[in-house]
């Protein structure tokens, strides 16, 4: 009869379905339930992108017909819904904002880009300075499996340093400030003067 590895996949997974003790000479007509059509073939690979119960059936011709059917499910994943604030300055904690819905997983596993790993819902991690690729796994109870990937970018901290081209004056008497500071975007000159 008509068979396969087991009755239960994932949406992506790829599966043979195979007839076992087929007749020499025999005619095969097969269709997988989601509108393809194979022939002459004793096993076939499918793979289905919708979650649903699908009916394979066969039939084969040699000295009568004989016909047989399979049901498959195909089992949905749940793609994690995930995000974080990037790019942060190295020692910001970078926490990660999670709203995958918690009662269809069995698991859930953040891997950090940097060797690190949690297996917690809600997240966070320190980075050193540079870029990851964060990725987020997700697995319902049916073992079916999606991942995110989320860029992080972690700059070094900035160090401020100026200069003044003199050390004391007179009112009104004008200073020159000079920036020596490095890693930096912006800068935000505080006199102290209100």
């Amino acid at each position: 009869g008509l068979n396969s590895a087991k009755t239960r996949y994932c949406k992506e997974e790829a599966f043979y379905v195979f007839y076992k003790n087929l007749p020499a000479n025999a005619v095969i007509s097969l269709t997988d339930g989601a509108g393809n059509f194979y022939t002459n073939r004793d096993s076939v690979q499918i793979l289905y992108s919708t979650p649903g119960t699908y009916v394979i059936k066969i039939r084969v011709f040699s000295c009568g017909l004989v016909e047989d059917s399979l049901v498959v499910t195909i089992d949905s994943s749940i793609t994690p819904i995930c995000t974080a604030t990037t790019p942060v300055c190295q020692q910001t904690e970078v926490v990660f904002s999670n709203a995958t819905p918690q009662q269809y997983l069995a698991a859930m596993a953040f891997d950090f880009g940097d060797g690190s790993f949690s297996n917690n819902y809600n997240a966070s991690h320190f980075y050193s300075p540079g870029v990851y690729s964060v990725q987020v796994i997700t697995t319902t109870f049916n073992g079916c499996k999606d991942t995110l990937e989320i860029p992080i970018q972690v700059f070094e901290n900035p160090i401020a340093n100026f200069s003044a081209d003199i050390n004391t004056s007179c009112y009104p008497e004008l200073i020159t400030y000079t920036s020596h500071s490095s890693d930096t975007l912006l800068h935000e000159w505080l006199f102290g003067n209100g």
